[in-house]
This record gives C-alpha cells, structure tokens and sequence, in this order.
C-alpha cells in the first residue's frame, strides 16, 4: 500500500565505483545540489547519510561521471551498484534491492555516466 501523510525518513547509501572508473568529483550532485564531498577517493566510494520528513513521497538522486581507465578496454561492459538501507518512521522499509546499471565502455578514454537514482 502506498504511503500517504508525513513520514520520518533516514537513509543511507553507498555506491562502490568500479575501480575501472574515476569518479569526476566536480560532476556529483545529490538531487541536483553540487556533493563532490560525498566521494571518498580511498575507498572509491560515494555514500551519504540521509535523514528528514516527507510527505506521501520522496525521491533521491545521485548522478555523477566518471571516466573510464586508459587500460580498459572498448566494448567492455562493468557493472555499476548502489546499496541503501532506508528507514521509515524508525521501521526498516522494504528494499527492492540494489539498484545496478551496466556500462558499455565505447571508447575508453571518453567519458561514461553512471546515473544512480533510488526511489
């Protein structure tokens, strides 16, 4: 059943960039606000930690791009995946699951975009 009325939110998410991409942090937004922060080039990972109230809907996107390594080779596919736990009311919500995207890397010094949006 669908959520209707104001609702508590936290959410955390966390995205493990192939480490066949560079993340181009200037490029990383969340839900279209510059978050070039939210990366961590040591463990090559964008995560955030997410919390406030909602009414009936709410929707976070994350979007960045990246650049594919010199040694990657054309045609190559890799795998993208965010992971989120998300909280409503204090209640651990139903996860689909994580959300993935396959790359198809077509020229590998051009860039790629790895759009991950979860809803």
């Amino acid at each position: 059943a669908a959520l209707t009325g104001t609702h508590a939110y936290s959410l955390t998410l966390m995205d493990a960039v192939p480490e066949a991409f560079l993340v181009l942090t200037a490029t990383l937004t969340l839900d279209g606000v510059p978050a070039p922060g939210l990366y961590d080039p040591l463990s090559h990972t964008i995560s955030a930690s997410l919390e406030g109230v909602f009414t009936d809907t709410h929707a976070v996107e994350v979007a960045f791009q990246v650049m594919a390594r010199e040694d990657l080779e054309a045609d190559a596919l890799v795998e993208n995946t965010l992971t989120s736990d998300v909280f409503v009311d204090g209640m651990l919500s139903p996860n689909p699951g994580p959300a993935s995207v396959w790359v198809e890397v077509i020229v590998p010094v051009y860039h790629v975009y790895l759009p991950s949006i979860l809803r």
